[in-house]
């Protein structure tokens, strides 16, 4: 088996903590079961949205469960902000541009136009980019928390 990424270690801990089998996980959190599998054994990162699910569900930050942090706390906004008005904000309070983001964070430009125009999401580990780019929580920029 490959190393497991820092989240699927992180998510089994909280399983574990919880006595929880990934069926029951799916039943308490709404995750797919087939989904749950496999971020625990493939490597596959979640979407957003079931990032945000299993933040609220175990009640910790997505930079923790990234592995990004020890740290549990949260503070979630009810209900979770838009991706692409959070981005639109963090690049307006940076004070650049769209180009400088692409450029400095070795994004494809042809992205940050679909995330702007077609309300699409990055995916995790643009996100965790992202983050360190704009000096915030992953929380933050994906709309679960109101707090940097």
């Amino acid at each position: 088996m490959d190393k497991l990424t820092p989240f699927a270690e992180r998510l089994f801990e909280l399983m574990q903590d919880k006595g929880l089998s990934n069926l029951q996980l799916e039943k308490e959190s709404g995750c797919p079961n087939t989904t749950v599998s496999a971020w625990l054994t493939k490597n596959v990162y979640p979407k957003r949205e079931n990032l945000i699910k299993l933040s609220r569900y175990f009640n910790c930050s997505i930079d923790y469960l990234m592995g990004l942090t020890d740290d549990k706390k949260i503070d979630i906004s009810n209900p979770p902000v838009n991706f692409k008005e959070r981005f639109i904000t963090l690049v307006k309070e940076k004070g650049v541009t769209y180009y400088r983001v692409h450029k400095e964070c070795v994004i494809p430009s042809n992205y940050i136009s679909r995330w702007l125009s077609k309300n699409l999401v990055p995916d995790v580990l643009t996100i965790i980019k992202l983050a360190a780019y704009f000096n915030c929580s992953t929380d933050y920029l994906l709309g679960n928390s109101n707090n940097k």
